[in-house]
């Protein structure tokens, strides 16, 4: 997979040539001692071979020095292999042909070959390096042939057959050995790249965002899909993503299912990892699955159940399960990578074994700052409520007790006094709903009821506003979120009203339908800044509406509707009862 390919820098690429550029001078040099030292070619051409040996060893302390000066280019680690080969072959050619002493010059072309890229640059070395002995003894055993009489000699077979050996098999084991250890490279590169991107000050949804983008360039994939499942909340979470127009894109979705459809995305599994490929609509898929040590392991097909073929269909697929303390369990699935292989599920599955811990992490932090905003929250509306609200009701009272006390006096004196007074009210109610937000908050379905019961009838006692709350229904089957939710958007609701519409009467009404439940806020007020009726994405589209309840109501899944007129309005939300449930 080009993916996985390890990316060598520029540096990179001149350090590893800066390696070979010393170990082949090194090689050289014992080259230039022994011709020096010994007889090493036939008679009359001694001299050449000297003058060849030497030129190679210039040119080896030439390239030294330039590489110390220099960075390598593209192409010339392909260059200096062409012409290692043709050194060794000419050198080998004057000193005895296949029986060459020096047929360590050729070990060195395939190490390099090994140590530059992997298995199939080395073999292909390997293999010239074999084409080159054979066309030398082909070369001796011509005789009269152009060249004989610089090879000379007899053909030692056995030599030439043990030495053969030798190279292709010492090129296979090399260029494995090499190749394994840059896929563990380019694996352990990948996975550390994967990593840094899982940031704690990032907040879990951008390091997931960005997690996503990671894997999904790595891979190659079409979708990504994380399946969260609080084992403790039976809360089932599901997050999108798909690549974008462009390599940085991502588009993400997430929402939250019903419970209910846990096993049709953790349904069971042979093992943590596994890889599922379809051959055809009526074949089982394929399956290649992995251990915990990344060992490959049978398994039977068709394991992958027909609902969630139905709801993710895929060719390919890619999953890896985690679980964290017996609290959250969770799956990625990569859908359609370019390879689906046993090489691939092991990157993947090093990755989740060394990511997930600190995105569970980042997710406690989260919760830990949201427990701390909580509870500072909290403080601050108890020194609300002991405080500023108490001093201003104190001195609404004095402003009360002034009026009085003037007695006759001017008319413009006591409307004036009237006014603060009125103003002391409505930001002692202001502060309270304020207050009243900024309570933690945390409703179950059995609590939703009797809460919205005394929201309302505080919002009458503190207002003068005449508010009713009108529920028929015995049971209330919601997520405690979504009841959260539902008593925030009341809040928000409520709020409105006293400040800006100028009712008298308000009615909050919960009840159910076929297939759906609804919630209704009725006011006689003067409504808001457009007549007729709206739904939730023509409220978007012509920015109208309240901001703050548009968002509460996507963010459970429901529909909200506005209805307004110059006498009154009426806030709808509907909920599928599968989506709240």
């Amino acid at each position: 997979m080009a993916a996985l390919r390890l990316e060598s820098s520029p540096a990179e690429a001149g350090r590893v040539e800066s390696v070979l550029a010393h170990a082949r001078a090194g090689v050289v040099l014992f080259c230039v001692m022994a011709v020096a030292i010994h007889r090493t070619s036939p008679s009359g051409h001694a001299g050449l071979t000297r003058g060849v040996v030497i030129a190679y060893f210039l040119q080896s302390l030439a390239l030294v020095l330039f590489l110390r000066t220099r960075r390598t280019w593209p192409g010339l680690p392909v260059a200096l292999t062409v012409l290692d080969l043709a050194w060794a072959a000419v050198i080998s050619l004057l000193t005895g042909g296949p029986n060459s002493p020096f047929f360590g010059l050729f070990v060195f072309v395939i190490l390099s070959a090994a140590y530059r890229w992997g298995l199939t640059a080395t073999l292909t070395a390997a293999a010239t390096t074999v084409a080159i002995l054979l066309g030398q003894v082909a070369l001796v055993l011509a005789g009269g042939s152009p060249g004989s009489d610089i090879v000379g000699g007899a053909v030692d077979l056995d030599l030439v057959i043990t030495r053969c050996a030798y190279v292709l098999i010492g090129g296979l084991l090399l260029g494995y050995m090499a190749q394994t250890e840059k896929d563990l490279r380019a694996e352990t590169a990948a996975v550390t790249r994967l990593v840094v991107k899982v940031r704690a000050e990032a907040g879990l949804s951008a390091t997931l965002e960005e997690v996503s983008r990671e894997l999904l360039g790595l891979f190659g994939a079409r979708r990504l899909l994380l399946v969260m499942h609080g084992m403790r909340t039976q809360r089932l979470f599901v997050w999108d993503a798909e690549p974008g127009p462009s390599a940085d894109d991502v588009t993400v979705r997430s929402q939250e299912l019903d419970a209910a459809q846990r096993d049709t995305y953790l349904f069971a599994a042979p093992s943590a990892a596994w890889a599922a490929q379809r051959r055809g609509d009526t074949v089982p898929p394929h399956l290649t699955v992995i251990d915990r040590e990344g060992r490959t392991i049978r398994a039977a097909a068709g394991m992958v159940p027909p609902a969630f073929l139905e709801r993710c269909p895929f060719r390919s697929v890619m999953a890896v399960s985690l679980t964290f303390r017996e609290e959250w369990e969770d799956r990625v699935y990569l859908f359609d990578p370019e390879k689906a292989g046993a090489r691939e599920l092991r990157l993947l599955h090093a990755f989740v074994r060394q990511a997930g811990p600190i995105i569970y992490n980042v997710y406690l932090l989260g919760r830990l700052r949201a427990r701390v905003r909580t509870v500072e929250r909290a403080r601050v509306a108890r020194d609300l409520h002991d405080g500023v609200i108490q001093s201003l009701i104190g001195v609404e009272m004095q402003v009360d007790a002034l009026r009085r006390e003037t007695g006759p006096a001017p008319a413009r004196l006591a409307a004036r006094l009237a006014e603060v007074q009125e103003v002391l009210r409505a930001e002692v109610a202001g502060l309270r709903e304020l207050m009243l937000r900024m309570k933690p908050l945390y409703l179950d379905p059995l609590r939703l009821p009797e809460y919205l019961v005394d929201l309302v009838d505080r919002f009458r006692r503190e207002t003068g506003i005449a508010a009713h709350f009108s529920c028929e229904l015995d049971e209330v089957p919601l997520r405690p979120r979504t009841c959260t939710e539902l008593a925030r958007i009341v809040q928000e609701a409520l709020a409105n009203v006293r400040k800006h519409s100028g009712a008298r009467n308000v009615l909050v009404r919960f009840d159910g339908g076929p297939g759906h439940w609804k919630l209704s806020v009725d006011d006689d007020g003067c409504g808001f800044r457009f007549s007729g009726r709206l739904t939730l994405a023509e409220l978007d589209a012509g920015r109208l509406g309240p901001m703050v309840i548009k968002e509460r109501v996507r963010s459970i899944g429901g529909q909200l509707t506005i209805e307004s007129s110059p006498g009154g309005s009426r806030l709808e939300i509907t909920l599928p009862r599968v989506a709240g449930a």
